[in-house]
């Protein structure tokens, strides 16, 4: 049995069984175009799902934590989810790969979720 190798390493040839960095660099930066787009649809769109809102409404989009929820959510999940995945360019292709999926993960699923939240109108 082989021992495994160092968590970061440069050049390795086995890195193209699992995918190169061009198709890493190449998710990343569709991440933050993809993320970033959701953001600002999050910003236009969304909080006006609490225009129908009465006074007596209790719903979360009605509530003013609700509405920041909306709005400043996905844009930090975003910025976090982005971080993520160009941090884990530095790491070999199978953590490299996790890194990028956990991006993806943090970034579209907080946008869901106010997507959610803002639906309950």
């Amino acid at each position: 049995m082989t021992e495994p190798g160092p968590l970061f390493a440069a050049g390795d040839p086995s890195d193209r069984q699992t995918g190169g960095m061009a198709g890493a660099v190449i998710a990343v930066v569709l991440l933050v175009l993809g993320s970033g787009a959701t953001a600002l649809f999050s910003l236009f769109v969304l909080p006006f799902a609490g225009d129908a809102c009465g006074d007596s409404d209790t719903t979360l989009i009605c509530t003013a934590d609700g509405q920041r929820a909306v709005i400043v959510g996905p844009f930090l999940a975003a910025a976090v989810g982005t971080v993520v995945a160009a941090c884990s360019l530095a790491a070999r292709s199978p953590y490299r790969a996790l890194g990028i999926t956990l991006g993806y993960v943090i970034s579209f699923g907080v946008f869901l979720i106010a997507w959610v939240v803002a639906s309950q109108a």
